[in-house]
């Protein structure tokens, strides 16, 4: 890809592009690039920085990805005006969510696994390869090279992954309690 290199060094874009993409970025025209202490906030938590950023390096990265036509600027009613992702931004921004996708444990057990089953056919190989390797990223345990189990509900993440493949219509999400699931008690700890 020319123009900016959205590489894992350049962790200030990608913290600026998901910050723009949940709509919390706010300029004001009269005095330049006003970054409140929310917005500054926000990418700071995106970063795992405890620092105080540099305001010319926000500037600066706003000002790369307008340039480079991820971000574009409106002019609200109270001459305001707000970062927005543009179409090739949205894109940006929906890769990086997936990229952190995390599933959120929660503090009790239900005593029912979230099964992920799929039949993906051969033409869409790619996908069925990429699918598993989420899965096993996410925390699953593969039971079978198609079956997939985790112990906690995560039914909006597997929705997310599947449409980021196209693959919806051959994966099948249901929960239910499992016999004989001591050894996958023991791999998710809830022994």
């Amino acid at each position: 890809m020319k123009g900016i290199k959205f590489q894992r060094e350049n962790k200030l874009l990608k913290a600026i592009i998901l910050t723009v993409g949940i709509g919390i970025a706010m300029t004001n025209p009269y005095f330049g690039l006003y970054l409140s202490r929310g917005i500054a906030k926000e990418i700071s938590k995106r970063l795992d920085s405890n620092k105080a950023l540099d305001e010319r390096a926000i500037r600066r990265g706003l000002y790369q990805l307008k340039r480079q036509k991820f971000i574009e600027y409106k002019i609200l009613p109270n001459n305001k005006v707000k970062a927005e992702l543009t179409k090739k931004g949205r894109k940006r921004f929906e890769i990086y969510n997936f990229e952190d996708l995390k599933i959120k444990p929660s503090r009790n057990w239900d005593k029912k696994w979230r099964i992920v089953i799929f039949d993906i056919p051969e033409k869409k190989k790619g996908a069925r390869e990429a699918l598993r390797e989420k899965l096993k990223k996410l925390g699953f345990f593969r039971i079978q090279k198609s079956v997939w189990v985790y112990p906690y509900e995560c039914k909006d993440e597997i929705d997310f992954v599947c449409e980021f493949f196209n693959v919806e219509n051959y994966v099948l999400y249901f929960s239910a309690p499992l016999e004989s699931d001591h050894s996958l008690r023991k791999y998710f700890k809830l022994i």
